[in-house]
């Protein structure tokens, strides 16, 4: 026993199992590491919303104002057109079985009918230049009267002053008996004569000079009476104008692009039967970029400002193939839409209230392995709107940090 109990047998050791250091290690390590990356790692809120692509001058929609057929598509889709270039023709010709189409045989007719009041505009001007030349002449001609007038009347007053200057010279040879009462008479009829001839003159200068003033009267008159038929006639013309273009919308139209652009959408085709109203095309204006549209429900509006980092996926472009997108939002609409806006946008298919927030892109173009892709409009986006970047630590103490602030602002309020 006292051999058993010697010291060169040593002290009594507790042998520990080597998988349960290693296991302490370990924990101690990922503790260490859970505290590091409690410290010093971050942690971004996000808000993940989704939208579609817009132009930032708008895409403009282009309906037909009438219904009809298809006759001819001017251009394709992509193609770059300038304003008032024609993209389509829509034909609404009805066809009768007596008279054939209806349309063009009242166009014929009423080309017809302003061909001939344009003729019957260019004769009354004719009529109303010869009727001014013709009243001039008359002037003329009534002036010259005048003066042969004026001129007979001098001579008949000379006339009669040497009658009445004879007879005053045979009075008294009438008194002695040299002169008998025949031949006196005879002379006093002669003197009374040439008195009623310039009567007479002046009367028919008066007369001449009435028509004179009658005949410049009439041509001061016939400018007016020729614009007032002109008017006239204009009137009929621009009825006929009205008609002729009412005639031709139903007989079709041409719809031509609004501004310079590109073709973006292309909704019909040669033949094809359409409505008034409804949509062709689209046209995206020249030099407008694309943004992001979303709409924002309130829960997560409340963070959302301008300058807010976006991640972008489109699903035209998988992003597990071609990455994701970057953007910034430009603005954040001060109020909710309203119903009729998001029933315009989304459809009835919610009721919550929404904010519009607009996107913009960092590249309006996507990189293949080929070649490059362009964004277009209408390409649906979801996206995470980047709004808070903190410490983990800071995350886990901001329930304590708030209720904090609520005691520390409790005495406040009851003061």
């Amino acid at each position: 026993m006292c051999n058993r109990q010697g010291p060169w047998l040593g002290p009594i050791q507790l042998a520990t199992p080597i998988p349960l250091v290693w296991a302490t290690l370990i924990a101690m390590a990922l503790i260490a590491a859970v505290v590091v990356f409690a410290a010093f790692g971050r942690y971004t809120r996000r808000a993940n919303v989704f939208g579609q692509l817009v132009p930032s001058a708008g895409l403009l929609s282009l309906p037909g104002s009438s219904s009809g057929t298809i006759t001819r598509v001017y251009v394709e889709e992509g193609q770059n057109v300038r304003k008032g270039e024609p993209l389509v023709e829509i034909s609404s010709e009805q066809t009768s079985a007596k008279l054939g189409v209806i349309q063009s045989l009242v166009s014929s007719q009423l080309r017809s009918e302003a061909t001939r009041m344009h003729l019957q505009l260019g004769n009354q001007r004719r009529v109303s230049a010869q009727q001014v030349a013709g009243l001039h002449d008359k002037i003329d001609m009534l002036h010259d009267e005048i003066i042969e007038i004026d001129s007979e009347i001098v001579d008949k007053k000379k006339t009669a002053e040497r009658a009445d200057k004879f007879l005053t010279k045979l009075r008294p040879l009438l008194k002695m008996g040299y002169v008998s009462e025949y031949q006196m008479e005879e002379k006093e009829a002669a003197a009374m004569q040439a008195h009623s001839q310039i009567k007479e003159l002046s009367r028919q200068r008066l007369d001449t000079m009435q028509q004179i003033s009658q005949a410049q009267q009439q041509l001061l008159q016939l400018p007016y009476d020729l614009a007032e038929k002109q008017y006239t006639i204009e009137g009929l013309l621009s009825k006929n104008s009205q008609l002729q273009a009412q005639n031709e919308l139903q007989r079709g139209e041409v719809v031509r692009a609004p501004v310079d652009g590109m073709v973006s959408a292309l909704l019909i085709k040669s033949g094809q039967a359409v409505t008034a109203g409804q949509p062709l095309l689209s046209v995206l204006p020249k030099d407008s970029l694309l943004q992001a549209q979303f709409l924002v429900p309130s829960s997560a509006i409340g963070f959302v400002s301008p300058g807010n980092r976006v991640v972008m996926r489109y699903q035209a472009f998988p992003y597990q193939k071609f990455g994701q997108q970057y953007g910034s939002v430009a603005s954040v609409s001060r109020s909710a839409l309203s119903a009729d806006e998001i029933k315009s946008l989304l459809g009835p298919t919610t009721s919550s209230p929404l904010y519009r927030v607009i996107v913009t892109l960092d590249r309006q173009t996507i990189d293949s392995s080929r070649r490059t892709l362009a964004l277009k409009p209408g390409m649906a986006v979801s996206a995470d709107i980047l709004l808070d970047r903190r410490r983990l630590w800071q995350w886990v103490f901001e329930p304590l940090e708030g209720m904090r602030e609520q005691l520390q602002s409790a005495p406040e309020h009851k003061n």
